[in-house]
């Protein structure tokens, strides 16, 4: 297996709050065993990307589940919490020992062998960062096109995740620009987070969000100071022309599945933003660069929204 830390750690923006994102990056085999081709409850839920209780290796509730081991040190450790949630858009278990706060998230490779990628955290060089994408793109690839899409597109979604922040800070951002980059998206996180519109949850910023769009400023201001770039930041998203989306790459028009197959994996379109789709239109398009592009913002509602370039106005 691979482990992979992410989030804050990665950029390194962390603060005293902040949580720890870990993914374990597993084979097929570990988590899709032979067996739920014959279990009747596993091949009802395939297409869901679920197992049964008895067969889900992660969250289920057997002997042998991680869920349930974790639980078991959860009832002999007094200050260790355990909270699991299966059915998100990216399942994860939470822990919280102590004052630390870890998110665990499980990614399943679709090679069935285990196969070594190496610290796909490393940015020690140019030719480091450029090989581990490519590992990254091909792992996402091989997800896409497998037999067991349906079971791996969350898989690709927490990837991906990890694909943002890395690809942004350490490949398009020229190395000189990496300290003021972090800077930036520390002291937007701090006002973000003091303003009380930091919940990705509720309908506002995220991490991912001032990420993508911290990294539009610095790509446009190429040589600005801090104070600067902090200004411009607040002056460009306070009078955005919403909902015309934030980009740092153009979108991919290639399609690597049939995207109708499976919505959490459609890439964004512009279409998305029309309310004629069935719902308001998303509000505050920040999209993630590269397939499968998405809008990192899609709990923004117009209501958020306002309130968020209110206080972006209140900060010039």
């Amino acid at each position: 297996y691979s482990m992979i830390v992410g989030g804050s750690s990665l950029l390194e923006t962390a603060t005293a709050d902040s949580d720890l994102d870990i993914i374990f990056l597993l084979p097929n085999r570990c988590l899709i065993p032979n067996v739920v081709k014959e279990c009747n409850e596993c091949k009802a839920n395939f297409n869901s990307g679920r197992f049964c209780q008895e067969h889900d290796f992660i969250f289920g509730e057997g002997v042998d589940t991680f869920n349930s081991t974790i639980k078991l040190l959860e009832n002999d450790m007094e200050d260790l919490k355990v909270n699991s949630i299966p059915y998100g858009r990216v399942p994860l278990i939470e822990i919280q020992y102590k004052n630390i706060e870890i998110d665990i998230m499980f990614a399943i490779n679709a090679s069935k062998i285990n196969t070594s990628y190496g610290d796909l955290t490393n940015y020690a060089s140019r030719k480091i960062i450029l090989d581990n994408l490519k590992k990254i793109d091909m792992i996402i690839e091989e997800m896409v096109n497998a037999d067991e899409k349906k079971v791996l597109t969350k898989s690709v979604i927490i990837l991906a995740g990890y694909r943002i922040a890395y690809r942004l800070k350490y490949f398009l951002i020229d190395d000189g620009r990496r300290p003021i980059f972090t800077n930036l998206l520390r002291t937007v996180k701090l006002w973000a987070k003091k303003n009380e519109i930091y919940s990705n949850m509720f309908g506002y910023l995220s991490g991912t969000i001032l990420t993508i769009m911290c990294s539009k400023i610095i790509l446009i201001y190429t040589s600005e100071n801090l104070l600067v770039l902090i200004k411009k930041f607040f002056f460009t998203f306070a009078n955005w022309d919403w909902p015309m989306p934030v980009l740092v790459e153009p979108l991919n028009p290639k399609q690597q599945l049939n995207s109708k197959e499976d919505i959490n994996l459609r890439p964004w379109e512009i279409t998305d933003i029309d309310p004629s789709n069935g719902h308001e239109g998303d509000q505050m398009p920040v999209i993630s660069p590269l397939y499968p592009e998405q809008n990192t913002a899609y709990n923004v509602n117009l209501n958020t929204r306002k309130l968020i370039t209110k206080i972006m106005k209140e900060g010039l």
